[in-house]
């Protein structure tokens, strides 16, 4: 598989499992199963995006092909701020 469609579909695929968490947390809006689910699966995708990220960088050092490579990390480097955002969101109701 190509480094950009894969990085499209780790991207879609923790997307929007971490946007289904996280409507499911602000209709629940209190301390739940929910809540500790996402804190997992947060936890989850950043070890497995790191993993990937790494795997990407060792790409960038010894493969010709630089472009698609950063494009690749790029991709995966946009779940990074909405996670973010979803964390600080979900904080901020619950405290």
């Amino acid at each position: 598989m190509h480094k950009i469609k894969a990085s499209k579909f780790f991207f879609f695929i923790f997307f929007g499992i971490g946007s289904l968490l996280f409507l499911i947390q602000l209709i629940v809006q209190e301390l739940s199963l929910v809540t500790i689910i996402g804190y997992y699966y947060l936890l989850l995708v950043l070890a497995i995006n790191s993993l990937i990220l790494l795997g990407l960088f060792i790409s960038l050092i010894f493969e010709d092909n630089k472009l698609k490579t950063l494009k690749a990390m790029g991709i995966i480097l946009l779940n990074l701020p909405i996670a973010c955002l979803y964390l600080t969101i979900v904080l901020n109701h619950l405290l």
